[in-house]
């Protein structure tokens, strides 16, 4: 087995939390020269959550436009998945082999190289649900001949482990359904319990406000709260947050 396969493929067997798994698998990506990595999971329309799109903290700042800017709703990533091979690239660079795409989501790519973001690899993962849209983007500043030559050298490698984490996240997270929050999540209701305002937070934690108003929005989600109150009140009554 490549001894980089076999290395990472050890971490993510022997991972017992979502966030081990996600932790790996970022680093292994961004150590393999990309800048960010997202997967995501669309089953049905609606607005996606971090329950359903993951990305790496290396692209927050992208990540917080992503869904200020309601491009979660017109990614091609997941609204033309049917249309794509199981791996191809993506990004500004590439842009003019996708002729087909309506301008709403050209501008999605567009926004995206607003943050250096200009190239990437994107792979689709089977479910037997087919109305179920699972997929990894792989986010990059290469240009085109530079992702084209990694994509040559590396791309069979990058599949086998996308999907070896995939089926890892699947996993774990039908055995873990208990009530969670993310790191961020936690820090944003902690900090609203304490009675800072979103700027406050914003400011305490290095992030924008929209990054802060997403955290919560996602914490209500995963909750099940329709208040960022009654969000707070889940929150302390389950031990999630110790104000």
């Amino acid at each position: 087995m490549n001894r980089v396969l076999e290395d990472f493929a050890t971490k993510i067997v022997f991972a017992k939390d979502m966030d081990i798994v996600w932790s790996a698998t970022c680093e292994f990506f961004e150590n393999q020269g990309f800048i960010g990595v997202q997967h995501g999971v669309r089953n049905g329309g609606g607005r996606l959550t971090e329950d359903d799109t993951r990305l790496s903290t290396s692209v927050s700042d992208w990540q917080a436009a992503y869904f200020s800017e309601e491009d979660d709703l017109i990614d091609p990533l997941f609204t033309r998945s049917e249309h794509t091979p199981e791996m191809f690239t993506t990004g500004l660079e590439f842009l003019c082999d996708y002729p087909f795409l309506r301008p709403k989501e050209k501008a999605v790519i567009h926004r995206a190289s607003d943050f250096g973001l200009i190239s990437g690899l994107a792979m689709k993962m089977p479910s037997e649900d087919p109305q179920m849209r699972r997929g990894w983007n792989l986010l990059s500043d290469l240009n085109r001949k530079q992702m084209e030559d990694l994509r040559q050298r590396s791309g069979s490698l990058f599949q086998v482990c996308a999907a070896l984490a995939d089926q890892k996240m699947v996993s774990v997270g039908t055995q873990h359904r208990g009530l969670r929050l993310t790191k961020r999540e936690a820090e944003c209701l902690l900090w609203l319990a304490n009675g800072m305002r979103t700027d406050q937070i914003a400011y305490k934690l290095g992030i924008r406000p929209v990054t802060v108003d997403m955290h919560v929005r996602n914490a209500r989600h995963r909750l099940g709260a329709k208040t960022r109150e009654q969000a707070l009140a889940i929150a302390i009554h389950e031990g999630l947050i110790k104000p």
